[in-house]
């Protein structure tokens, strides 16, 4: 089956001067929170190509949204192979145990859109990654594409060494960090820029659950 990024990047490619359309989707209300206070949160992350560094973003939203004491974080990664939670177990419910409020971050493979389309369709905010070394005009085509299925999908560029390509079409750019990547693969913080842009990001996601 084609995906629905892979449909997306074909149709972009074939009309690349076509703007962008508009959202034609009003998403889910979020529960009430009062200002500075957590809820329950669910981000999509999807991957716009193979190995573009989805899932080094999704792990990064899972540690940040995650606030010891305040809010709880979990990570459920959709492939080919499976669906599964942060531990490699085959995930189930969307939200975890406990009484307090949890924020799921799914990392949704490239090709595996289609099959997780209901996640990315009920999620309070939605990121769309490319690598750096895609085409930043394609990459914005496309998630302005998806954003007629999904409301507002918001494209983040990763692994970037000149921002200037992506300017006034990405939200951020993830510097190339094997440290921050290493250091999120075993569930801790990362520091420096990396740490600031992921910051960014779980703001974002905050602010549209609200």
């Amino acid at each position: 089956m084609v995906s629905l990024v892979a449909a997306a990047l074909a149709r972009a490619q074939a009309f690349l001067l076509e703007p962008a359309p508009a959202s034609a989707r009003t998403r889910r209300s979020p529960p009430e929170a009062a200002e500075g206070a957590f809820a329950d949160l669910q981000v999509a992350v999807i991957g716009l190509t193979p190995e573009c560094g989805s899932s080094t973003v999704a792990r990064g939203l899972a540690v940040a949204l995650g606030v010891p004491g305040c809010r709880s974080a979990q990570l459920i990664s959709v492939t080919a192979d499976g669906t599964r939670d942060e531990n490699g177990r085959l995930a189930g419910k969307v939200f975890a145990g406990g009484s307090g409020p949890v924020a799921t971050v799914w990392d949704i493979a490239a090709s595996e859109v289609e099959r997780a389309s209901q996640v990315a369709v009920e999620s309070d905010a939605v990121f769309l990654v490319a690598g750096d070394h895609s085409a930043p005009a394609l990459a914005q085509l496309v998630s302005g594409m998806l954003s007629e299925r999904f409301g507002r999908v918001l494209l983040v560029a990763t692994r970037v060494a000149d921002r200037a390509r992506w300017s006034g079409r990405a939200i951020a750019c993830v510097p190339d960090s094997r440290l921050g990547a290493a250091l999120l693969a075993r569930g801790r913080r990362p520091v420096g820029e990396l740490a600031g842009v992921l910051t960014e990001l779980a703001a974002i996601a905050d602010e549209a659950a609200r």
